[in-house]
């Protein structure tokens, strides 16, 4: 039985796939939209009273395991080989647990976020322990947060590249002799954002107690030729538990240029379309990762040397990000992490396959670098799917999608802050391939929702609301995910270990 209907009603509600409706109610029954409307279809809506409520958020692109991170690691502008040296840094000291990426999980939540794509080293013993408290909540793609006794002896993430003590980083900024666990991250610029709000840590489980639906991208990395078999067998075994588990979505993603040989991504393509499970691969995001790709030469290659990593073939002459697009044109469906660096004939590439590859703009990790502008005008303009991703909180104040969403329209002022807001919302559900469920307030679909204060002063109409609700402080108040409201006094702090 779908239970009983519930219905809310709001200052605003915004579809994402209609005009805004003031005064709108929204009917849910189980899980489900079943009516979105100018007057109640019921006689006693509840009144969220002075609110925007929205799809709920889709985070399309972030990396829960350094969701410990204090502070932001490095500095604005800094080159990511240099950043990547800080990542280690941190590993060496923080050994990566699973519990930062359940506590992240619900931190995306209490930030509006219902949807969410995790790159993670998490291999099949990590995600059992996500699984097996799926299964105690009995609801497809809700993960509770356990204690920390269910995290196993030790509770760390299991490093599927050798023993981390092995590394060392000099304090004079020597390479380190481990290669890179995870991509960059966001940075604290300076723009009003919500305030950091510590991570929330779970009493117990239960049935009450739903959180954001995860897509978990296990990360691959393969540096030199004797390491690829392990990461395809990795690949095989996450896609097995995330099939068995039949409560989160599988995911691969094949690192990045500079940290795959070529072998790795041709045999992750295959697994994906095989398995009709989507990749993701950072790609464009710097101009010494074009320099590499396309020269063979700088900053990645001297890198990669010093790690006794370097092998030629991995980037034979003639090579290109387009070449590399054109790989992932093989997969099942592909994200391009960030993108920077993107040319008009990629733009387009993407864009005649928009049914299967989208872009995924971080804006806070592009100014954090100091990045070009991002061609985002260019890219909705040709018709390419983008969506949008925090990042990882290691050098962003939050997990807030909200903020992201402000940070594109500071960005880029020229487009219409209507257009922002659906990047944020069905954006991402398209670029995951999730559209028929989320991204809109729509019946049939899955009843998720962020519900937004509105700007001091209120808006006079449609179009002062849209502004509004990206030019102001007003911040993330509530969230339902799949018909029930995210509880936030689920959760106590006394119960930190």
């Amino acid at each position: 039985m779908p239970g009983p209907l519930v219905e809310l009603r709001a200052r605003y509600v915004l579809p994402m796939d209609a005009p805004p409706i003031e005064g709108g109610c929204v009917a849910i029954q189980g899980e489900r939209f079943v009516s979105v409307a100018a007057k109640p279809a019921t006689a006693n809506p509840i009144d969220l009273g002075d609110v925007a409520v929205l799809p709920g958020l889709v985070n399309t692109h972030t990396h829960l395991d350094l969701n410990d991170v204090p502070a932001p690691l490095g500095r604005p502008g800094m080159r990511l080989v240099d950043w990547i040296g800080e990542v280690i840094r941190h590993r060496l000291a923080t050994p990566s647990t699973a519990r930062a990426v359940l506590d992240g999980l619900c931190e995306s939540a209490r930030l509006g976020t219902t949807s969410l794509a995790d790159i993670s080293q998490a291999i099949p013993p990590f995600n059992a322990t996500i699984s097996d408290h799926i299964r105690k909540q009995g609801a497809t793609g809700i993960l509770p947060v356990p204690s920390s006794g269910n995290l196993g002896a030790t509770g760390v993430l299991p490093v599927p590249f050798g023993d981390p003590r092995t590394a060392s980083v000099a304090s004079t900024g020597e390479t380190p002799v481990a290669p890179p666990t995870t991509p960059r991250v966001a940075p604290q610029v300076a723009q009003p954002v919500a305030p950091r709000v510590a991570p929330p840590v779970a009493s117990s489980v239960t049935p009450e107690m739903p959180c954001v639906r995860l897509v978990s991208f296990l990360e691959l990395i393969a540096p030199t030729l004797e390491r690829v078999e392990l990461q395809v067998e990795r690949a095989r075994s996450h896609i097995a538990a995330g099939r068995e588990a039949a409560s989160w979505l599988p995911g691969l993603s094949p690192h990045a240029p500079y940290s795959i040989q070529l072998d790795l991504l041709i045999q992750a393509v295959a697994l994906s379309a095989e398995n009709h499970v989507p990749l993701a691969m950072h790609l464009a995001e710097s101009p010494e990762e074009l320099e590499l790709v396309e020269h063979r030469c700088g900053p990645f290659r001297d890198f990669l040397e010093r790690l006794g990593a370097w092998n030629s073939e991995a980037f034979p002459d003639g090579l290109t990000i387009l070449g590399y697009l054109q790989m992932l044109a093989g997969a099942h469906r592909a994200l391009v992490i960030h993108g920077n660096y993107l040319s008009d004939e990629e733009m387009i590439f993407l864009a005649d396959r928009a049914d299967r590859m989208a872009v995924v703009y971080c804006p806070r990790t592009h100014a954090f670098f100091d990045h070009d502008p991002y061609p985002l005008e260019k890219m909705l303009a040709a018709g390419v799917v983008v969506a949008l991703g925090t990042d990882s909180r290691a050098s962003s104040p939050d997990l807030s999608l909200l903020a992201e969403m402000r940070e594109a329209a500071r960005q880029h002022p020229s487009i219409n802050p209507e257009t922002i807001l659906r990047l944020g919302t069905l954006g991402g559900a398209t670029a995951l391939g999730m559209s028929h469920q989320q991204g809109t307030i729509t019946p049939g679909r899955e009843a998720d929702l962020a519900v937004v204060s509105l700007p001091d002063g209120g808006c006079r109409n449609a179009a002062d609301l849209y502004h509004g609700l990206l030019e102001s402080n007003a911040s993330v108040v509530a969230t339902w995910l799949r018909g029930k409201p995210f509880q936030e006094n689920s959760f106590s702090e006394k119960s930190n270990p």
